[in-house]
């Protein structure tokens, strides 16, 4: 009997809030038991800064995931993919973490030319308080996966990060 390999992929998050939201998607989605899936934080900095998690400290990887917000400057983001080479993929925020869960959860509203400050302060004013961002609960109550599944058909970034924790594809 041949034993199976699991598909290892690592995703990197800029910072905590994205590790914790990650998580929680990992947790509520089906994952196929042939998928391994680990989530970091890539600790803030630079995009080349959070890239560095992905390439060198975790290089065991099938894939390897980065999110990352469009905030920074296009040039920061042109020396981040370089860095990266074809060894890392980017999904990117536009502008952040934030205008994405508000986009889920407010369907007729769009975040996308928000400034980030601004989605920063009406999500964490309206549904999550900074303070309480690290906690699975929050999320589980405001993200149920019914509502997930409905706002993937619609939101395209979401829908990658779903397929990817659900069946380890890229493509």
């Amino acid at each position: 009997m041949k034993r199976r390999v699991k598909k290892t992929i690592l995703i990197v998050g800029e910072g905590k809030d994205e590790e914790v939201f990650l998580k929680y998607l990992r947790q509520a989605v089906q994952c196929s038991d042939e998928v391994d899936i680990t989530i970091k934080q890539g600790k803030g900095g630079s995009p080349r800064d959070i890239v560095h998690v992905a390439v060198k400290d975790f290089a065991a990887y099938d894939h390897k995931l980065v999110m990352l917000d469009s905030g920074p400057t296009r040039q920061a983001m042109l020396e981040a993919k370089e860095y990266a080479g074809s060894s890392v993929q980017f999904l990117i925020n536009t502008p952040c973490l934030e205008a994405l869960l508000l986009s889920i959860l407010e369907k007729d509203k769009d975040y996308s030319n928000k400034k980030e400050s601004e989605c920063k302060k009406i999500f964490e004013t309206n549904y999550i308080p900074k303070n309480r961002r690290d906690e699975f609960n929050h999320y589980a109550k405001h993200f149920p996966l019914k509502l997930l599944q409905n706002r993937r058909k619609v939101i395209s970034i979401l829908d990658t990060i779903m397929r990817i924790v659900e069946t380890g594809e890229f493509g």
